[in-house]
């Protein structure tokens, strides 16, 4: 129990991190004036978010059924930061 909570949090620490990057990339956004390294930094960041949420599917597959909530703290957190952003 104790391993599953320490996952979610960690997983809601990454999303923050996530949102604050994104903010900060659509802050020097190409349109905005800013660098277009600005469009690779976020495609990474959802690039590393789907890689991350296959790994856990792959774990949940093989039996750990623990990763269940990790699956589906991703999958909210995704849902939250997409809203946010998109409505910034």
């Amino acid at each position: 129990m104790r391993n599953i909570l320490r996952g979610i949090l960690i997983t809601t620490v990454y999303y923050v991190v996530i949102y604050f990057i994104i903010i900060y990339a659509f802050k020097s956004f190409p349109a905005a004036g800013g660098p277009s390294e600005a469009v690779f930094i976020m495609f990474g960041l959802a690039l590393l978010s789907v890689i991350l949420l296959i790994y856990n599917l792959v774990k949940l597959i093989k039996g750990d059924w623990a990763q269940i909530y990790f699956i589906i703290t991703h999958i909210i957190a995704m849902i939250i930061v997409f809203e946010i952003v998109s409505n910034h």
